[in-house]
């Protein structure tokens, strides 16, 4: 860590306090460590200390600070909170304590605790690349505020105190402390500031912080431990992030009714109201009367730099024109005789850092997440129209994206490597699957020779024997178990490397793979279900991945295999256990 500012005073003029709480959510609770000063150095004693906050009562955990202070003076508080990821249970960026910290859950995280995609595939928005996998469900010190009274600041007081927040026990090795510099002034976060004044508060934050940015975004990290990337650059050669991230602390809620910030900008509602994203049953009532590519001429012909222009969130007409499925709008934007030699189809200045592309498939995902997610509904593919507007901008890219049929029918359940089969079962899942699957066949060799399926109390204890259910056990034989495994076998044979890739493990294939297998007889003709094998391989798979352990994932960065599973390509869907599930024709699970 880079030396920070000596204290004015000793440190033994100091008290140092830190107390933790726990939450509601069982991955978060609360961390408030405050710095008084001892008797020797107090001016003025007090008998109480008044906490200045904007909720309507004080929160249970900060009660403390009330307590009598008849001896010290309470000068610097820290306010943060303690987060593991690894006890997230999907719901991560849904359920977190304050406002700030579910923006912060929602840009870098998804509902797993995993780091976006972006942040380590995409070239420009993963920044210098410092941070990346190692987030994945990860220890995180999230830092909320840092305030010191005003006659105490600018002696090094703030830094000190942070550094005995880094180096206390409640910040390991393997654990990030992070913060979202630059959102709180003189007056409090809710005060009004001008750009001037407010680029001097960011770059003193960040100078005070000393850190490394996640990404192209706003917030800033710091590593305990020395041998990480992010220690080794400065923060001054950190990539440049823009100020919509930064100062902008609201969400846009999807289904809202018209992008963010598009109200307030004629050209951009026009384009909105036209677009079949907010169209009723898919149709525009607008259109045949005044067709927005004709709207859009008359702009130019009256005032063209509205063609370029950004709405309060630095959003183009075409990112608004992608992002409402506007296709005529999306034309016209395109064309280089109506909007001139300059083109927004690569312009990341806006609030997320998005190209018009980005932004469209970002949202569809995100509609697809909430309908499963929130409102309970089944799974459902991206709408064509969708993927026909985000064919025309990547064709306009100059990307190889073939036939905008064929585009369609391969992106439409999420994929993003063009190599999924079916559009859902990706290269690196299939990877994963037939691994786990070998893996457990031969464990399941193992542990029959380890417990006499004869004896009826002893095979509850075979591996893989928990999901049979518990009214097809006493009367099964040995045979019935050498069967379940034999599935399991199947399972792994249908996804090897060297089978077609197109073929998926559905419980249609593998019961048409394993009825040949004369060792599956007795099993299926004793009640047992392909669902019951394949529910095995599918959990303990995913245990094994990130959203679990991740034990599978730390074997392949030395263990055998590590350079075929590094060329394989990366995809949205690698660790879309859900979707699988339900294509391949298993029940549908909540949570």
């Amino acid at each position: 860590m880079p030396e920070l500012t000596a204290p004015v005073f000793s440190p033994d003029d100091y008290d140092v306090s830190i107390k933790t709480a726990p939450t509601e959510e069982p991955f978060v609770s609360t961390l408030d460590l405050r710095v008084t000063l001892r008797p020797s150095e107090t001016k003025k004693p007090q008998d109480s200390i008044k906490i200045e906050t904007t909720a309507d009562a004080l929160p249970s955990y900060m009660a403390w600070f009330q307590t009598p202070a008849a001896h010290s003076v309470h000068i610097v508080d820290i306010r943060a909170f303690i987060i593991r990821g690894s006890l997230c249970n999907g719901d991560f960026s849904e359920d977190m304590p304050t406002r700030e910290m579910g923006k912060f859950a929602w840009t870098l995280f998804d509902r797993h605790a995993l780091l976006r995609p972006e942040f380590i595939q995409n070239e420009w928005l993963r920044g210098t690349g410092c941070f990346g996998a190692e987030l994945n469900r990860g220890d995180f010190i999230y830092v909320e505020n840092i305030y010191v009274e005003q006659e105490y600041r600018n002696r090094g007081l703030g830094s000190w105190a942070l550094k005995q927040l880094m180096d206390s026990a409640y910040a390991s090795k393997r654990s990030f402390v992070i913060l979202l510099p630059g959102l709180t002034g003189e007056n409090g976060p809710s005060a009004m500031l001008s750009d001037d004044r407010r680029d001097e508060l960011l770059g003193k934050s960040r100078a005070f912080f000393s850190k490394v940015r996640i990404g192209r975004t706003p917030y800033v990290a710091y590593s305990k431990n020395p041998e990480h990337p992010s220690r080794q650059l400065a923060a001054a050669d950190d990539a440049p992030t823009n100020h919509y991230d930064v100062y902008d602390t609201t969400i846009p809620l999807e289904g809202s009714g018209l992008p963010n910030g598009a109200s307030e900008f004629p050209l951009h509602q026009a384009i909105a109201c036209c677009g079949l994203r907010f169209a009723k049953d898919r149709q525009r009532p607008f259109e045949s009367s005044f067709p927005i590519d004709r709207y859009i001429n008359l702009v130019r012909a009256r005032q063209p730099a509205l063609l370029h222009s950004q709405d309060t969130v630095g959003c183009t007409p075409l990112h608004t024109a992608a992002s409402s499925w506007c296709k005529p709008a999306i034309k016209a934007l395109l064309n280089p005789s109506i909007v001139g030699p300059e083109t927004d189809l690569f312009r990341r200045d806006n609030w997320l850092g998005r190209t018009p592309v980005e932004e469209l498939e970002q949202q569809m995902r995100n509609a697809m997440d909430f309908d499963v997610r929130v409102a309970f509904q089944p799974r459902e593919p991206y709408p064509d129209e969708g993927l026909s507007c985000a064919y025309l901008l990547r064709v306009a890219a100059g990307e190889d994206v073939g036939t905008e049929e064929a585009f369609i029918k391969q992106r439409r359940w999420g994929c993003t490597c063009g190599q999924c089969a079916g559009g859902w079962f990706s290269p690196r899942l299939r990877y994963r699957v037939h691994n786990q699957a070998e893996y457990l066949y031969d464990m399941m060799e193992v542990s029959l020779d380890e417990h006499p399926t004869d004896s009826s109390p002893a095979r509850y204890g075979v591996m893989g024997m928990a999901y049979i259910p518990l009214h097809l056990l006493p009367n099964a034989k040995g045979q019935f178990f050498d069967g379940f495994r034999e599935v399991v076998h199947e399972i792994m044979l249908g996804c090897r490397k060297d089978s077609n890739k197109d073929v998926v493990p559905s419980i249609h294939n593998v019961r048409n793979w394993s009825t040949p297998n004369p060792l599956t007889q007795e099993y299926f003709g004793h009640g047992g279900l392909v669902d019951y094998a394949l529910d095995f391989v599918l959990d303990s798979t995913k245990e094994q991945s990130p959203l679990g352990t991740s034990e599978w994932d730390t074997y392949m960065e030395d263990g055998i295999g590590r350079q075929e599973w590094a060329a394989l390509p990366i995809c949205q869907n690698d660790l879309n256990f859900e979707l699988v599930r339900e294509r391949i024709g298993l029940r549908r699970r909540r949570g």
